[in-house]
């Protein structure tokens, strides 16, 4: 009996020992992947403040996965470990035009020529995502991860580069033989032996949340302008002659159906001729020319005589001849004018209304 108790004791005991290190070795397990994803992800190496004129309008932070490493071993980088280049923006702004020419420049004065039209391409898509002038406080980022460039503006990213071999081009205008200054490129590479001060400086500048939804929105705008500025492909000649010859086609048809419908007011103007007996009893015969504006539906809108007759009767009749014609025939649809405006001839004639 008492075998058996101590027997299940122990198995207690046995098995509360084994959970308890099951659950210690899931733990460091857990550590282990942590730990290995920090030291994965690049860190902050060195800062170094940019100056010129005697102002200081940014720092520079360059992030990298190794310590001690070197400026030869980092350019090479045959290990393709990840590496950050970081801008705080210190000064009021910074126009794109001049950020897009401090990159311009010391890329070209730190790379051969063979390798800027090697790289040509990369070198203007990289230009074309740096389209909005930057604020104090702001944060530009070059990352090289899984051998692609991320290009970021306050965690809003502007583009990418697929071609890992373009971040050497970068890297070498800070590094490179001629950098802004050589104290720049030294802060560089401290091996994350940084001052203090600067340290906490550094990461003092940050933008706030209102400053990223204003590059986030520039952003958006910035590609529906493109996508609108799109120039789609010309049409080809047979196009282009079959479109003249509807043109045209269309052209006629408009032209004739201006014709008949002129003929047509001008026949209905006639038709309800105001001729007095009395006129016609004086013998009284005469043309008044007459302008005649009439809206869509036929309605007249306005008469006036361009040419009068010698008779003052013919050409009063003439006009309430046009009030009397109203409403014409209704504008065709092949004449698009919201009014037409047409000239009759109102002709008085003793032969021709025996």
């Amino acid at each position: 009996m008492y075998l058996h108790v101590l027997t299940a004791s122990t198995f207690a005991q046995s098995r509360k020992y084994y959970a308890s290190t099951l659950r210690a070795s899931i733990l460091f397990a857990i550590l282990a992947l942590v730990t290995s994803a920090s030291l994965a992800a690049p860190i902050l190496n060195g800062i170094a403040t940019h100056s010129h004129v005697g102002k200081a309008p940014f720092y520079a932070g360059l992030y990298t996965e190794s310590i001690d490493i070197d400026r030869e071993t980092l350019l090479e980088n045959k290990k393709n470990e990840s590496i950050k280049m970081e801008l705080k923006i210190r000064s009021n702004t910074v126009s794109k035009r001049r950020f897009k020419r401090l990159w311009r420049e010391k890329i070209g004065i730190n790379s051969d020529t063979s390798e800027l039209e090697k790289h040509s391409k990369n070198l203007k898509k990289f230009e074309s995502f740096l389209h909005i002038d930057l604020k104090r406080n702001d944060v530009f980022s070059l990352t090289l991860k899984n051998n692609h460039i991320d290009v970021t503006l306050n965690d809003v990213k502007l583009g990418r580069i697929t071609d890992r071999h373009f971040y050497p081009l970068l890297l070498r205008s800070w590094l490179g033989p001629v950098p802004p200054s050589s104290k720049f490129r030294a802060a560089l590479l401290q091996q994350r032996n940084i001052d203090d001060e600067l340290f906490s400086a550094y990461h003092q500048i940050y933008p706030n949340d209102a400053r990223k939804s204003e590059v986030a929105n520039a952003l958006v705008s910035l590609k529906q302008a493109k996508r609108a500025s799109i120039v789609v492909k010309g049409p080809s000649l047979k196009q282009l002659q079959e479109k003249e010859r509807k043109e045209k086609a269309l052209q006629a048809k408009k032209v004739q159906a201006k014709r008949a419908y002129l003929s047509t007011l001008r026949g209905w103007t006639q038709q309800h001729l105001i001729y007095s007996k009395s006129a016609q009893a004086h013998k009284k015969e005469g043309v008044v020319n007459l302008q005649v504006t009439i809206a869509r539906d036929g309605q007249v809108t306005n008469v006036k005589i361009q040419k009068k007759s010698e008779y003052g009767r013919l050409n009063n009749s003439a006009i309430k001849t046009v009030e009397q014609a109203s409403p014409y025939p209704a504008v065709p649809k092949e004449i698009a004018n919201a009014r037409f405006t047409f000239t009759t001839p109102v002709v008085y004639s003793l032969s021709a209304s025996n």
